[in-house]
């Protein structure tokens, strides 16, 4: 089951009721509790929690963040639902609505390999059973991913939360 947010995670919860099995209890928290209290609501087991990131290296923290703009118009949740297929308007109005600030929150975006191994720990601290990353480094992406086999990999080896 793909989720985006409480709302799809709860899907099995929905299912459950539909079937006339009540939902045990409102859950607030991670993805993996929403996930795994919807399965739970279900009677199912909840399997493997994939969480994905996108993230972006560059030489400096500047080229990191201007390399994965393009990256911003996913923020904007109606470009999945409604009928988007202009890219450059997509852009355009992920510039205008996305600050910066808030495009580095959602997305790993630094110049610094130990940043990104912290912020794959955060995502394991979600609860994802499996992190999924996405290499978005407009600015150096065989380099970003040099960085991510000699460093960034290797920081997180052995170090589940």
């Amino acid at each position: 089951m793909s989720a985006f947010g409480p709302t799809a995670a709860g899907v099995p919860r929905a299912l459950a009721t539909a079937s006339g099995r009540s939902p045990t209890r409102t859950r607030r928290g991670t993805p993996s509790t929403h996930t795994r209290g919807a399965c739970e609501d279900a009677r199912n087991e909840p399997g493997e929690i994939i969480l994905q990131a996108g993230f972006s290296w560059a030489q400096d923290d500047e080229a990191a963040l201007d390399g994965a703009r393009v990256w911003k118009s996913t923020l904007i949740h109606n470009h999945f639902a409604d009928d988007w297929h202009d890219p450059r308007a997509m852009y355009e109005r992920a510039e205008r609505e996305v600050s910066d600030d808030d495009f580095k929150k959602a997305y790993i975006v630094s110049s610094d390999p130990e940043q990104h191994a912290e912020r794959v720990r955060d995502i394991e601290r979600l609860g994802a059973t499996i992190v999924c990353l996405q290499n978005g480094s407009g600015a150096a992406p065989e380099q970003a991913l040099r960085v991510y086999g000699e460093q960034v990999l290797p920081a997180l080896r052995g170090a589940r939360v």
